[in-house]
């Protein structure tokens, strides 16, 4: 898969973050990809070319899927749950 920025499996990855409220991880998103660019060369040089885009570009996924109300209202169902 070409968008994937992890190696972890799938259901390792969903197992992990069913707890964590989308908004949260978003938050957290934003704020990392920030930082990270805002290190410039120093860090993109330590990373596969790319990868902070790469981290970007799937996160406005993320969020462009969180748009949807029926994906907000089964996610905060999800959480209330857990």
């Amino acid at each position: 898969m070409e968008d994937r920025i992890t190696s972890v499996p799938d259901t390792e990855l969903v197992a992990s973050g069913v707890r964590l409220r989308a908004p949260y991880l978003l938050q957290q998103a934003n704020y990392t990809i920030e930082l990270a660019r805002s290190e410039g060369e120093a860090l993109a040089a330590k990373m596969a070319p790319g990868f902070v885009d790469k981290v970007d570009a799937v996160r406005a996924k993320v969020a462009k899927a969180f748009e949807d109300k029926t994906i907000s209202a089964a996610e905060a169902k999800l959480a209330t749950g857990t």
